[in-house]
């Protein structure tokens, strides 16, 4: 073969190789636009707030819920470095007390120390907000930490019908010892009495045992 059509089949080649890496590449980052599609809107309509951000804590998604739970506009987050520094200001303070629980004035550590996922909850403001969060590492096919997912689950809601539940039950006690003392005293002084009939003093014991 002469050199010049030793180098027309060279270009040849590379070209038909650039086009098949190009066909190829085109071809994952459809599969990889369509996931990232189907995972944004599971991500979207999940109830629990969800939030995902780099190493360097700068927000790469969001959804509503975590919106809705922050008090703060998606245009306010995303793309935003969150540091402690931002408790500070009252637009992002939850955010930041959500990124760094330590910040949160009461926050207790859930999961055991080092382990994945790391769960905690935390106790927001006045109103009180109670957060349980959910934190995990996101890793890339070299297994490197390439960012985080943190989950928040609003639990203000569920807290408050247990304690109601909890002083329902506290009042409800309380309320029926009352009358079950009184009629206790009174099965207990028929009972030093020794009045009635072998059948009154067996209802006499049996009202005692049962207002015990």
């Amino acid at each position: 073969l002469t050199l010049g059509v030793l180098t027309g089949v060279l270009f040849v080649a590379l070209l038909w190789v650039t086009i098949r890496a190009g066909v190829a590449l085109a071809h994952t980052k459809a599969i990889l636009n369509t996931r990232g599609a189907e995972l944004r809107g599971l991500i979207e309509n999940m109830e629990d707030g969800v939030v995902i951000y780099d190493p360097f804590f700068k927000v790469i998604d969001l959804n509503r819920a975590f919106e809705e739970i922050t008090e703060t506009a998606r245009d306010r987050i995303f793309g935003k470095t969150i540091s402690p520094e931002l408790v500070r200001e009252n637009e992002l303070a939850i955010a930041a007390q959500i990124i760094f629980p330590s910040l949160a004035p009461s926050a207790t550590q859930v999961s055991e120390e080092g382990a994945w996922p790391q769960v905690a909850e935390i106790v927001l403001g006045e109103p009180p907000k109670t957060l349980l969060l959910n934190l995990n590492q996101l890793l890339n096919e070299k297994g490197e930490v390439v960012g985080f997912i943190k989950i928040v689950r609003d639990e203000t809601r569920e807290k408050a019908i247990i304690e109601s539940k909890s002083e329902f039950i506290k009042v409800a006690a309380h309320q029926l010892r009352t009358p079950l003392t009184a009629i206790r005293w009174a099965f207990e002084s028929l009972e030093k009495m020794g009045v009635g009939t072998p059948e009154i003093k067996d209802v006499v014991n049996e009202g005692l045992d049962l207002s015990e």
